[in-house]
C-alpha cells in the first residue's frame, strides 16, 4: 500500500491518452528532487504524520499548579488566622492567584511556539511554524542593514521555552515556601492558626510574585517581539518594492505625480546599504566584516566604515573590500574588480581553486574535482549531480 491509496483514485487513465505519461523533462525534474526518509514516507503511507513535537514545560507547569493552589488556599485568611501576618497573608493569596491565573495562558503560548498546537490569530499569537517563517526572514533583514550575525532575530520569539532550569528552580524554591507555610498552621480551640511571621511570609509572597512575573514576562516577551517581527516585515516589503522600478511604475511615480517628494529623492539616490565596512581576520562588532580562514592570512585592509553613494568598490575573492570611493553623480554602473589572490584564479567563463572548478561549456554550468565532472546545472535550473544530493544536511 503506498501513498496513492490515500487519494481514492478511481478512475479509467487511459481515457487521459498522451497526457497521462510523464514527459522527458518532468521524469528528469521530479527524478531530481530529494526523496524523504523512509520514516518519513512510512507516516505519510499510515496516516500517521503527527505527534511530532512537545510542550517541554507540561511537567513543571502541573506541578507549579499544585504548589499555587496549595499556597492559594493556605493563606485564605477566611479559613486561618493569621497571628502577625494578616496583611501579607492576603497578598500572598492574591500572588497565588494570579500565578494560577497565568499558567492556563503560558501553557497555550508555550504549546503554540513548541508545536504542539498552531495560532488561531497569527496576526497576533506566534506559532511554531509561523514564528520560524517570520524569524527566518527578520534574520535577512537584521544581518543586512544591523550586521547580526546570531540567531536572536529569531529565537526571540521562543524564549519562554528556554526557561525550564528558571521553572525548575522556582518549584524547588515555593516547595520550601509551602512547607515553610504549613508548618506554621496549627490547629487552636478548633480553629486553624498560623504563627509565620510577616517577614516569613514577604519571602513567600516575594516567591510567588517572582514566579508569576517569570512566566508572564516571557510570555508577553516574545509575542511582543513576534509582532514587532510582523510589523518589521510589512515596512520591509514596503521599501523593498523599490528595489526595482520599472517603466511603468517611474511613468507612475514621476510623470502621472502619484510619488511623494521623498520618494522620488530617494529613488535618485544610489547609496547601498550594508555599508562598506572595515575588513580583518576577525571581529566581534557589527561594523566589520568576518572572518574566519586563518590559513589565507587575510588581513584589516584599512577601508574606512560609511556610506558610498554610486560606489566604486575593488572587492578581492574573499569579499573583502580593497578599495571605496564615491562613484560620479549619476554613476553606479562601475563593475567591481575582483583581485586574485593566491591559488583562486578566475575569467569571464570558470573560476578555479587548487582542486574545484567551475566553467560554462554547451550552455551549462560544469562543476569539476580535478578533470572529473561532478555536476552540471543548465539553463532551465535543472541540476544533476554525479551522486546523491543531500538537503537540510551540515555542508
Amino acid at each position: 500500500m503506498g501513498v496513492f491509496n490515500r487519494l481514492g483514485y478511481n478512475f479509467d487513465s487511459t481515457k487521459f491518452g498522451s497526457g497521462e505519461a510523464f514527459t522527458a523533462g518532468q521524469a528528469q525534474l521530479l527524478n531530481s528532487v530529494s526523496s524523504l526518509k523512509t520514516w518519513q514516507a512510512d507516516d505519510l503511507i499510515n496516516v500517521s504524520a503527527t505527534g511530532y513535537f512537545q510542550n517541554p514545560h507540561t511537567s513543571n507547569l502541573a506541578s507549579l499548579t499544585i504548589l499555587a493552589g496549595a499556597l492559594f488556599t493556605n493563606s485564605n485568611t477566611g479559613n486561618i488566622t493569621f497571628t502577625y501576618a494578616g496583611t501579607s497573608a492576603n497578598n500572598l493569596n492574591l500572588a497565588a492567584n494570579n500565578v494560577l491565573l497565568e499558567i492556563p495562558s503560558f501553557t497555550d503560548h508555550t504549546n503554540r511556539i513548541s508545536g504542539v498546537t498552531t495560532s488561531s490569530n497569527p496576526l497576533t499569537l506566534p506559532d511554531y511554524q509561523v514564528a520560524m517563517s517570520i524569524g527566518r526572514q527578520v534574520l535577512t533583514i537584521t544581518n543586512q542593514i544591523d550586521g547580526i550575525q546570531n540567531n536572536s532575530p529569531l529565537l526571540g520569539n521562543f524564549t519562554s521555552l528556554a526557561i525550564g532550569n528558571d521553572i525548575s528552580n522556582t518549584i524547588t524554591l515555593l516547595t520550601s515556601d509551602l512547607q515553610t507555610l504549613n508548618n506554621s498552621i496549627s490547629l487552636v480551640s478548633g480553629n486553624l492558626v498560623s504563627n509565620i511571621t510577616s517577614t516569613s511570609m514577604d519571602t513567600i509572597v516575594a516567591d510567588v510574585q517572582a514566579a508569576y512575573t517569570l512566566l508572564n514576562g516571557r510570555r508577553t516577551s516574545d509575542v511582543n517581539f513576534y509582532v514587532n517581527s510582523l510589523s518589521l516585515i510589512n515596512d520591509y516589503n514596503k521599501v523593498s518594492q523599490f528595489n526595482k522600478v520599472g517603466v511603468n511604475s517611474n511613468y507612475l511615480i514621476n510623470t502621472l505625480n502619484i510619488g511623494t517628494d521623498k520618494l522620488k529623492t530617494n529613488l535618485q539616490s544610489n547609496t547601498v546599504i550594508p555599508t562598506v565596512t572595515n575588513s580583518g581576520t576577525s571581529s566581534t562588532t557589527s561594523t566589520a566584516e568576518s572572518y574566519t580562514n586563518s590559513t589565507s592570512g587575510l588581513s584589516v585592509t584599512g577601508v574606512t566604515a560609511g556610506n558610498y553613494s554610486n560606489a566604486n568598490l575593488t572587492i578581492d575573492v574573499y569579499g573583502r573590500i580593497l578599495y571605496a570611493a564615491n562613484g560620479s553623480s549619476g554613476g553606479g554602473t562601475t563593475i567591481p574588480n575582483y583581485a586574485n589572490t593566491a591559488g583562486i584564479s578566475n575569467s569571464a567563463n570558470s573560476i578555479i581553486t587548487t582542486n574545484f572548478s567551475i566553467s560554462e561549456s554547451g550552455g551549462k554550468l560544469i562543476f569539476k574535482y580535478g578533470s572529473t565532472i561532478i555536476a552540471s546545472m543548465g539553463a532551465n535550473g535543472i541540476f544533476i549531480s554525479a551522486n546523491n544530493v543531500i538537503a537540510g544536511g551540515t555542508p
